[in-house]
């Protein structure tokens, strides 16, 4: 495995915020792997690569940043279909067929993804005529509704300009088609107008399955030629060419109580006053064993690698004790101050321990890498 670390560029006494550096990462992980992909084309495709996160809103920010750079990516998810972004517009659009003459709901649909209508569109709309024409366009569709079907009426409205633009955000589409697919089938097999396609969605949108349908998982988690991007927590068993983990610096949360619950008790202990005396020991005891659930998740991530393993570093303020802190500058560093952990503690302890990694500072702009396999 070829081991690549990414430096931070920012002087070793210098700490940002958690949030601030989080943001500057997503930046960096786009810049490297669209780098990364153009010099390296005939070894790597892009779902050769996986980045691994923490959380969903870490995912979510990965995945715009992809996008802007043009990288195609997808989040590999147990995500239900009808928890999507495609599945609200679409329940504004079967609300408008069920409703065609009611302009809130109209205005509502025209701000969505599916018709994009500007501010300054959707003010000028009632005295330029364009809600009249839309109001128009589903009052045909809702007549003509079990002639053309949903799908049809759908299809409609993506032609020209706009299906062209949803198609380079294709995970909406994907998802758009796919719940419409679902809505139909159920409107032909109990006998559905719109008004009871629009209650029926709305119920699926508001539950909550234990165990989701085959046929509710997102396609859009399958296509291929994109790169994954999953918590680490979901990518146990499964293996990439190439594993980009952004986050392993970030501590984990520290437990605070009111409960406690350690490791090997089935018990729940309470603290009821913050001048027990048990209190620090309780509080000890819960972050340890906080640690070594974020270095369990840690040696899960970096094990996912089979040709190359990509971390990045980064000091950002109230992250000690984080899983790269003993890996980087070894064990005896783990509660050192953040502050004190420096490029030459790193380089010193990796030039010891022979540990086979290259540097490479970070950059906003592509990074130069070489792709070894050994």
């Amino acid at each position: 495995i070829t081991n690549n670390l990414l430096k931070s560029k920012q002087d070793d006494k210098l700490i940002e915020t958690k949030s601030s550096l989080e943001e500057k990462v997503t930046n960096i992980v786009a810049h490297h792997l669209l780098d990364l992909l153009k010099k390296h084309c005939n070894e790597i495709r892009p779902e050769d690569i996986c980045v691994l996160v923490n959380n969903h809103n870490q995912a979510e920010n990965i995945r715009k940043q992809l996008a802007i750079a043009g990288l195609p990516s997808r989040l590999v998810t147990k995500g239900n279909i009808f928890k999507s972004d495609a599945s609200e517009i679409l329940q504004r659009f079967i609300n408008c067929l069920a409703k065609p003459g009611d302009s809130g709901e109209l205005k509502l649909l025209a701000c969505t993804n599916l018709l994009k209508w500007s501010i300054s569109e959707l003010e000028l709309s009632e005295k330029d005529g364009s809600l009249d024409q839309l109001a128009n366009r589903f009052s045909k569709w809702s007549k003509n509704l079990k002639k053309i079907g949903l799908i049809g009426c759908l299809s409609e409205i993506l032609e020209g300009r706009a299906i062209a633009d949803l198609s380079a955000r294709g995970r909406l589409l994907s998802d758009l088609n796919q719940c419409a697919q679902l809505v139909q089938e159920e409107m032909h097999r109990q006998g559905f107008d719109a008004k009871g396609a629009a209650r029926w969605l709305k119920k699926q949108r508001n539950s909550h399955l234990s165990q989701i349908p085959e046929n509710h998982l997102p396609k859009s988690d399958i296509t291929e030629n994109s790169i994954n991007i999953l918590t680490i927590h979901r990518s146990k068993g499964l293996q990439y060419k190439v594993v980009l983990c952004p986050f392993l610096w970030q501590s984990p949360l520290q437990p605070k109580g009111p409960l406690w619950r350690l490791d090997g008790d089935e018990r729940w202990l309470l603290k009821q006053s913050p001048h027990l005396n048990n209190d620090i020991s309780l509080s000890e005891e819960a972050k340890f064993e906080a640690l070594k659930e974020y270095e369990r998740l840690a040696y899960v991530a970096m094990t996912r690698a089979e040709q190359q393993l990509i971390l990045i570093w980064g000091k950002a303020l109230k992250q000690e004790g984080n899983p790269l802190v003993s890996f980087l500058f070894g064990p005896n560093e783990i509660d050192t101050r953040i502050e004190e952990l420096t490029h030459e503690k790193m380089i010193k302890w990796l030039a010891v321990n022979n540990a086979a990694i290259s540097i490479f500072p970070a950059k906003s702009s592509p990074i130069n890498t070489s792709w070894t396999k050994t």
